[in-house]
C-alpha cells in the first residue's frame, strides 16, 4: 500500500488498516520504499506544485482514495491550496 510520505509510514499504515473489517487478523510486512511525484508532459517547467497549478494545465486525478490521489491532495494543502 502507498499511503502518505514514507517517514509516517510507522503510524499512518497500522491507522489505515485500522478502519477494515478483521483487520486485527492481517499482518503488515513492510518490503519496498516507493518515491511519488508528478508526470509532466515534455517541455513543462515546473519546480513546485504552485508553478504546476498555475500553468493553466489539465490536471488528471487518480481514483479517490488511491494513494496517489491522496498524495496529490496532501500536496497541494501543504502550500496552501484547495
Amino acid at each position: 500500500m502507498h499511503w502518505g510520505p514514507a517517514e509516517e509510514s510507522q503510524l499512518r499504515h497500522p491507522a489505515l488498516i485500522r478502519g477494515f473489517t478483521d483487520y486485527a487478523r492481517w499482518v503488515l510486512v513492510r518490503a519496498f520504499r516507493r518515491e511519488q511525484g508528478l508526470m509532466l508532459a515534455p517541455g513543462i517547467a515546473a519546480y513546485d506544485v504552485r508553478q504546476l497549478l498555475g500553468a493553466g494545465l489539465r490536471i488528471v486525478a487518480r481514483a479517490q482514495g488511491s494513494g496517489t490521489g491522496r498524495y496529490f491532495e496532501e500536496s497541494v494543502a501543504n502550500v496552501g491550496i484547495d
